[in-house]
């Protein structure tokens, strides 16, 4: 283990402000009923994405440019999704069949 890997690292997506007791209450009684709360925004999902839930997952390293590390915070914090989770999405849209070509033959490095 290195000292660098005991480093604390900056969260890549801003944590939701806190609740006060009343508005959890408020929010579990619309949960309760099954209905959305009127102040919550309700988002669907832009396409399936397979749950992660049991699948055994591994740490992996990349290195990326600032360009592209500017690029994943930015989305990251604009949609509160981790980076890791943005990844996997990316990965679980692709279709490797379709795409190699086109990977083959980017000039990005």
């Amino acid at each position: 283990m290195t000292f660098s890997s005991l480093m604390r690292k900056s969260p890549s997506a801003t944590p939701k402000p806190r609740l006060t007791a009343d508005e959890f209450i408020d929010q579990a009684s619309y949960y309760a009923a099954g209905q959305a709360h009127p102040k919550l925004k309700v988002v669907e999902s832009p396409g399936p994405v397979s749950p992660c839930a049991g699948e055994p997952m591994k740490t992996t390293s990349v290195r990326l440019t600032d360009d592209a590390r500017e690029t994943l915070d930015a989305l990251s914090q604009k949609t509160g999704i981790s980076r890791s989770r943005l990844v996997r999405i990316w990965l679980g849209q692709l279709d490797p069949e379709v795409e190699a070509q086109s990977f083959l033959a980017s000039v990005i490095r």
